[in-house]
């Protein structure tokens, strides 16, 4: 077959699936599901072994084009907004609250549409569903940077871990202390250890007095959030940021 060839067989399963998609909006009520695209996709892949070679090329090429098509759809704002409310009453709340009452869906539409505003449904599980007037354009803008603000403003906790011995210097203690003030001052917890070696168990005493050093230096940012304890061949305590009142 020649390549004018293949590309008329490729339009015409274009058309075909044109109308095939039509067909499943008009069965689920414009309510589409990607899902169906993607078994058709996996159906013509299992099925593409039997044809010849035009026709493999050009179930090929429809392959891609419908898995980008997919992707697009799924990324698609999926609000029951104007249009796409099926109900045929809603509950209707006006763009400054008041309640309007029970109204035939394109009434409320006729409202919104009137004051240049968007019909949107809020509680679709509501018998009748609740729609409110607004500006959606705007409303999706302001819940977006709100939502952008709120990942920015979040903090992970971590715990950071110091390990140093009970037989530490001065110079050594006061370079672990002000880690410890660094990593509490960012809001994350300290995991203090002290570890012994050999005949060094018998000095658990020990490491759990610089334990308590450590804390006392801090207990003006810090709290203990878990006491001494004893683990193997080390002894730790935790410390985490005292919270604002």
């Amino acid at each position: 077959m020649t390549p004018g060839g293949e590309r008329v067989i490729l339009v015409e399963l274009k058309l075909r699936h044109r109308l095939w998609l039509g067909r499943e909006r008009r069965k689920q009520k414009r309510t589409f599901s990607p899902g169906g695209t993607a078994s058709w996709v996996a159906g013509r892949k299992s099925a593409k072994a039997g044809l010849s070679e035009p026709w493999a090329g050009a179930c090929t090429c429809l392959s891609a084009f419908l898995e980008e098509e997919t992707t697009i759809l799924r990324e698609r704002d999926t609000t029951l907004i104007n249009e796409r409310i099926r109900a045929r009453e809603v509950r209707t709340i006006g763009e400054d609250g008041a309640q309007l009452g029970i109204l035939p869906t394109r009434e409320a539409l006729r409202i919104a549409q009137e004051k240049g505003l968007d019909l949107v449904m809020v509680a679709a599980d509501a018998a009748p569903p609740v729609c409110k007037i607004m500006d959606y354009g705007r409303h999706k803008f302001e819940t977006e940077k709100k939502a952008k603000e709120a990942r920015k403003k979040q903090h992970v906790v971590s715990i950071k871990e110091l390990t140093v011995s009970y037989k530490i210097g001065q110079h050594d203690y006061e370079v672990r202390l002000r880690a410890i003030q660094k990593f509490i001052a960012e809001g994350d917890k300290v995991k203090v250890t002290v570890r012994f070696r050999g005949r060094e168990m018998q000095h658990m005493e020990l490491g759990a007095q610089l334990l308590g050093k450590f804390a006392g230096d801090v207990k003006d940012i810090a709290v203990i959030e878990r006491d001494p304890k004893a683990e193997g061949r080390t002894l730790f305590l935790i410390l985490a940021p005292k919270k604002e009142k």
